[in-house]
């Protein structure tokens, strides 16, 4: 596991292709803690750059995407039966 310098504000990661599950990396540490530690990340596209945000998580939303999956966990263990 790396270990980052603590003023350190650059982070070179290794961009790794899965054919079954596309382009895969690690997000250094640092980045995360900045961050705050979120549950999802958004890549933005901004003319030129592109930004990591952390995805703000709306109570409705979260309501919505929690039954979103509990259905879903029910009705796979329907058809299992």
């Amino acid at each position: 596991m790396p270990k980052w310098k603590q003023d350190e504000t650059e982070f070179t990661v290794s961009v790794n292709y899965n054919e079954n599950r596309g382009y895969q990396s690690s997000i250094p540490k640092p980045i995360i803690d900045h961050l705050n530690n979120p549950r999802k990340i958004t890549f933005v596209i901004d003319k030129k750059t592109v930004k990591i945000v952390p995805f703000v998580e709306t109570e409705s939303s979260f309501i919505e995407n929690t039954l979103e999956h509990t259905l879903k966990l029910s009705s796979s263990k329907r058809g299992k039966r």
